[in-house]
């Protein structure tokens, strides 16, 4: 900010301009204002050349520039996180989900890492939760303020209630002692959904079935106590309430399918909890895909926007980078084009998170018919990842994974020089797919490395591309 201020008589607020330009590593606005600088510098008697050659290091330095207290603020904190993770690991994850209570969404990639710290994350429950994500004997409760249709202070209430007078002893006598909290039937049909009521012996089907005629009958009974209406089943309550749980849940209806129960987790929860449809094909999903969406989504967002962002580097990494990856479909919109074609908006899981598919009008035609909610697919595609937006996958085919047939082309080798080779081994592991490729020494001819790799033509294109500017230095 000082350099163009005292060079090129710039005020204030346009420096810092430039200064955040900097630091979100826009090119396109720092080449904008060269000629600005140029001739503010000509102003204040500085030659082009030396203008120039003074922009040329900014604009180069711009490229890695980190501010050195914003550096010693992320050591201190990047310290702490580490400390806090290995020392306090519960109380850490459940803080790190907490952050994201009401964007859900975000959570999955989370309980991952958790079970692979092998940290149980329990299930909602009227009985145990609380609002928020709570350490509970090492594990972590799931929060009820974190499930769709569930406010914060209902669950606060409903905690209050059962901090006062015991815990619920059945779905009934939680409907009656609800009805002075904030509670509300959406509340009650998302913990059903979400299987808050599963400790009390309740399937969810039941509870779905009913719970509206009994959270009637009970807000009926209330009304009749407030009227002063006091049957002489009052005086044996406790009874009373076993005998209208028994006659106003239905025990005959059985569980509804696990697809069925994962969905509606989906719905409330914003993930799928008990389980993930993909689960059954897991061996499958490990050998196609060759990224997961953990990979290229992040969860840091730009300082004037909500849009997830990733640095100049990542996005040179990532952008236009051919992958396969398999998920469910969760959610399909559809839009009219301007020639009045349908191209549709996808989202896609695949047990590490969310991305968004964007599909263009003659693809969609071509594979609409896999693009449909609960289906399980294939994507061939590209990824795009533009600053200041979510990355996109670009679909390019899709199948249902049952009738796809992976890529068993054989194996190939390829020979480089020392100088290149560890360049190659990370380029074969950050492509990691189904396709044997050896790597021989192209002096030697002796074998330096083996591995898998996507075999698709475009991979292996970049591969031997590769090779050939190692030849040429």
């Amino acid at each position: 900010m000082q350099i163009v201020r005292d060079v090129a008589g710039y005020t204030m607020g346009r420096s810092d301009l430039v200064r955040r330009a900097m630091a979100k590593k826009k090119h396109d606005v720092m080449e904008k204002e060269r000629a600005v600088f140029i001739k503010g510098a000509e102003k204040n008697g500085v030659s082009r050349e030396i203008a120039n050659n003074i922009f040329e290091q900014m604009t180069d330095f711009a490229s890695y520039a980190f501010n050195k207290s914003h550096a010693a603020c992320y050591a201190v904190v990047g310290y702490e996180t580490a400390w806090l993770k290995t020392y306090y690991p519960v109380e850490f994850m459940a803080a790190i989900m907490n952050s994201f209570i009401g964007k859900n969404d975000m959570i999955p990639p989370y309980i991952t890492e958790c079970r692979a710290m092998n940290i149980k994350v329990l299930p909602p429950d009227v009985n145990c939760s609380v609002g928020r994500f709570a350490v509970e004997n090492g594990n972590i409760r799931f929060g009820l303020a974190g499930l769709k249709n569930v406010g914060t202070h209902a669950v606060a209430s409903m905690v209050a209630e059962r901090n006062a007078n015991g815990k619920y002893k059945d779905f009934v006598d939680f409907c009656r002692r609800i009805q002075s909290t904030d509670i509300n039937k959406r509340c009650v049909e998302s913990f059903i959904k979400a299987g808050a009521f599963d400790s009390m012996g309740y399937n969810r089907a039941q509870l779905l079935s009913s719970y509206e005629n009994i959270l009637e009958s009970v807000s009926a009974e209330q009304k009749n106590k407030v009227s002063g209406q006091l049957s002489f089943f009052d005086m044996f309550e406790d009874s009373v309430t076993d005998s209208m749980s028994a006659e106003l849940v239905p025990m005959d209806i059985n569980e509804f399918p696990q697809s069925v129960i994962l969905s509606k987790e989906k719905e409330v929860m914003g993930l799928y909890f008990s389980g993930h449809p993909l689960s059954a094909y897991l061996e499958q999903v490990e050998n196609i895909s060759t990224i997961k969406t953990s990979d290229f989504m992040t969860n840091e967002s730009d300082d004037e926007s909500d849009n997830v962002s990733m640095d100049s580097n990542a996005q040179e990494s990532f952008d236009n980078m051919q992958i396969t990856i398999c998920g469910i479909v969760t959610d399909v919109r559809k839009k009219i084009t301007k020639r009045n074609d349908t191209m549709a908006f996808v989202k896609l899981d695949d047990m590490y998170g969310e991305a968004e598919l964007l599909v263009f009008a003659k693809t969609y035609e071509k594979f609409k018919m896999f693009l449909k909610e609960e289906e399980i697919i294939v994507v061939k595609g590209r990824l795009s990842v533009k600053e200041g937006d979510s990355p996109k996958i670009i679909p390019e085919a899709v199948w249902n994974i049952d009738n796809y047939t992976p890529d068993t082309r054989k194996e190939f080798k390829i020979k480089c020089s020392q100088d290149i080779k560890d360049r190659v081994k990370a380029f074969i592991k950050y492509f990691e797919g189904r396709t044997q490729v050896d790597v021989y020494d192209s002096v030697t001819d002796e074998k330096i490395y083996s591995g898998y790799i996507d075999g698709s033509q475009t991979v292996r294109e970049e591969l031997e591309k590769l090779i050939s500017e190692g030849k040429r230095q």
